[in-house]
């Protein structure tokens, strides 16, 4: 699924043959199982494009019939640890046959084998390696002759559980690699059992070894078989026919890490919700609306008193609060961690759209975002937690897994919600029935959001830290890639009416979803402000716009007014991973939001790469960015200074100073009406080559400021305090003249080889040198 036309991904076990002409451009992925080009037909005594080739299980290529030519494989790079099956007609090294060449980087461990005229395929010598291979860039791979072959069977013993519909009951592995690698997900199947907890698969029924999707299959390994080890007495016995009522067939029990019941605990399918009782259980009739609208996973609010699980079990990572619903299996329990005490101080992340749409991208997100939170999380004893907001991937939703592990390695807790580019392309333009044509009120929205759900979870959730209640949700209104718009559902509207019910007043809330509310002229937005309002506070976290945005409007409820906030996060990738800013300037970025109970003490935009005092730029009116005649400016003269001050907004409580050849001069600064960024569109289309009229020169930066010179004569220096509503005051007294600071390596040509700037940390009052000077001092 979630095909783009070029790109081709092989999952599951079992064996894919190719037939067809070789005219596709597009990366290849094999997952599992086998990848096979066939002999004769279309596809033989032609070239072959792979793209950019990640394998991981099978790759062959079968002679072809009648003597016809051997087939050149090309790859742009090459990653895995699977095993390539090459065909030759003899063994001697020098002997026609197959070649593949890797015209970029390759990386990774790959068996090797050769198949002399179709007879069985064996380990490659060094000679037949050198002659079949070659690799014109970087090379860090391993061709290794002695990895006996991939293929072997794994099967999956559930010993009285049930595994998913969807879940395979085997697998093929590479010998050498881990069992996770032979799955879409990286997570070996996790199979349901009433009034029993699933303890992991082990090799043999009643003892031998535990094994994770992280354990390496022994290289001499044969075919074998993984059992289900269950935990019986953790959860309480559940009789349907005494304790659920008639017609529920979805149901099951909630205990913490002493084996106690946990109540009060809200359970969802995705479109109703319950609570547990005094014995931890919940019930509900499973829901099917017609159409495919039907429950896919259950799932439960995380309660202040207990740490949100993930998947690695407590330890941070990607949070997993949900189980996939199975045809016939009705009990569904859950085990939670108490916390030592409730988490009243901590800090939430807010990530806009990591967007990659190669393995390139993904390496940048890793080595950029996820790296500068690493430091970040180094430098704060408290818990950290982070929202992913949308367009994950950018419709590539093979990169899903990648960008699940990249983010993993920032060491943070983290959720996410769906954007309009992570749907399933597969769905596009369909109607329910399955016909083209769709609609907004006739379509597989919901069906697109499937794929997402398998790597992420629920596309609608809660979750509770201290005193605040997290809502994530999907706003994309999805007909076709090119068609969607953004707003929620009915059914999605009802969950939040259902889940907030549960929630006391005296809870600050907040909303994640992808594309931003900015007032309220989405389908459902008033409505969805109606079940908001008599909260303690309320604050909205979007992306999508890839420019950095707040925005401030009232939410009236029957006792007091919300002034809402909505935070709009400029991209992590920024202008699609085309540079270093955003696409009105900002820098790429993510917000540092710090809560204490129910306020929100501190929050700020952290730039990827830089410190955190790095907030603000100043230029000459009338400078021009750019290169030969396509330039821009801000269309002011050299006695007005502009300012663009990347996280500021209108409410008001930000305070400015200029100074003139340090005089204090004024303490305002003129807001600019929004307008094209001189400085990013400079960059974007005056440098690299990017198309006007479009993305790239929006009237997006909000953000800027005017100062014009009150000093007669000469001013020799010019200095910008900026202090936010928390009382931090950042200084810039140096104008930003050029683009030098996007790194020379940055070319029209070779975007995606820029080198991830050096992180820094930076103590209070120290001065920025990247960039341009600037200078921190804590209030």
């Amino acid at each position: 699924t979630g095909w783009d036309g070029k790109s081709l991904a092989k999952r599951g076990p079992g064996t894919l043959v190719l037939a067809a002409p070789a005219t596709r451009t597009g990366d290849t992925t094999v997952e599992s199982g086998t990848l096979r080009l066939a002999a004769g037909g279309a596809i033989a005594n032609t070239a072959v494009s792979l793209g950019n080739l990640v394998n991981h299980a099978i790759l062959e290529s079968v002679a072809p019939a009648g003597g016809a030519a051997y087939r050149t494989l090309t790859a742009a790079t090459l990653a895995g640890t699977g095993t390539i099956i090459l065909a030759a007609s003899g063994p001697a090294d020098d002997a026609p046959g197959d070649r593949l060449i890797i015209t970029g980087n390759a990386a990774g461990a790959h068996a090797v084998l050769v198949s002399i005229n179709n007879a069985a395929p064996t380990p490659a010598t060094a000679g037949q390696l050198a002659a079949l291979i070659t690799v014109t860039g970087g090379n860090t791979a391993t061709f290794n002759p002695s990895v006996p072959p991939a293929g072997v069977t794994v099967t999956f013993a559930p010993q009285g559980g049930a595994l998913a519909s969807d879940a395979p009951a085997q697998i093929t592995v590479t010998p050498g690699a881990t069992y996770g690698s032979a799955l879409p997900n990286g997570t070996l199947p996790t199979p349901v059992r009433p009034d029993a907890t699933f303890a992991g698969w082990f090799t043999a029924p009643a003892a031998g070894t535990q094994v994770t999707a992280a354990t390496t299959v022994a290289p001499g390994a044969s075919n074998h078989i993984l059992y289900a080890r269950w935990v019986e007495g953790r959860h309480p016995v559940i009789n349907p026919a005494t304790d659920i009522t008639a017609g529920n067939d979805l149901y099951g029990s909630i205990v913490d890490d002493t084996g106690a019941p946990v109540p009060n605990v809200v359970v969802s399918d995705g479109f109703q919700c319950v609570k547990t009782g005094a014995r931890g259980i919940y019930q509900m009739k499973r829901t099917d609306k017609g159409n495919n609208i039907k429950a896919r996973v259950v799932f439960y609010s995380t309660p202040e008193t207990h740490t949100v699980n993930t998947a690695a079990g407590t330890a941070p990572g990607q949070a997993r609060f949900h189980t996939k619903l199975t045809p016939g299996v009705n009990r569904y329990n859950f085990d939670l961690v108490r916390l030592p005490a409730k988490q009243t101080d901590f800090i939430l992340l807010g990530v806009g759209d990591p967007q990659p749409t190669s393995l390139a991208h993904v390496a940048r997100y890793q080595n950029e975002t996820m790296a500068d939170i690493a430091r970040f999380r180094q430098t704060t004893p408290l818990p950290i937690y982070a929202i992913l907001l949308g367009d994950i991937v950018g419709d590539n939703l093979h990169l899903h897994g990648p960008v699940r592990d990249a983010t993993n390695t920032s060491g943070v807790t983290w959720f996410s919600v769906i954007g309009n580019h992570d749907h399933d392309q597969a769905f596009s333009n369909l109607k329910q029935d399955g016909t083209p044509g769709a609609t907004t009120a006739n379509n597989k929205d919901y069906e697109s959001g499937e794929t997402y759900e398998n790597t992420y979870g629920p596309l609608n959730y809660s979750v509770n830290i201290g005193d605040l209640h997290i809502i994530g949700l999907d706003d994309i209104l999805y007909t076709k890639q090119d068609g969607y718009s953004t707003g929620l559902t009915n059914d999605i509207l009802e969950w939040v009416r259902q889940d907030l019910s549960f929630v006391p007043k005296t809870k600050t809330i907040v909303v994640a979803y992808h594309i931003p509310l900015r007032g309220g002229s989405y389908q459902n937005a008033q409505a969805l402000f109606n079940h908001l309002k008599d909260y303690a506070d309320v604050h909205f976290f979007a992306g999508h716009t890839h420019y950095q945005q707040n925005i401030t409007f009232n939410i009236t409820g029957s006792t007091k007014t919300i002034a809402a906030y909505e935070h709009i996060h400029g991209g992590a990738c920024g202008a699609w991973w085309n540079s270093i800013v955003n696409t009105e300037g900002a820098p790429n970025a993510y917000g540092i939001y710090t809560l204490s109970g129910t306020k929100f003490v501190d929050w700020y935009s952290k730039p990827t790469g830089y410190s955190d005092t790095y907030q603000m730029r100043m230029y000459r009116g009338n400078t021009a960015f750019g290169s030969g005649t396509v330039t821009y400016s801000y269309n002011k003269t050299a006695n007005d200074v502009v300012v663009d001050i990347f996280n500021s907004d209108t409410t008001g409580k930000w305070k400015y100073k200029v100074y003139e050849n340090d005089v204090l001069v004024s303490s305002t600064l003129a807001k600019l009406p929004n307008m094209i960024d001189a400085y990013a569109a400079g960059q974007h289309i005056g440098v690299l080559g990017r198309a006007a009229g479009g993305n790239y020169d929006g009237a997006n930066n909000s953000h800027l400021h005017l100062h014009a010179l009150k000093t007669s004569g000469t001013v020799t220096r010019v200095e910008i305090q900026a202090t936010d509503p928390f009382g931090k005051t950042y200084i810039v007294n140096e104008f930003t003249t050029n683009l030098a600071e996007f790194p020379a390596a940055y070319t029209k040509e070779k975007t995606s080889n820029y080198a991830s700037p050096a992180i820094t940390t930076h103590p209070q009052n120290a001065t920025v040198t990247i960039g341009q000077s600037a200078t921190f001092a804590a209030a």
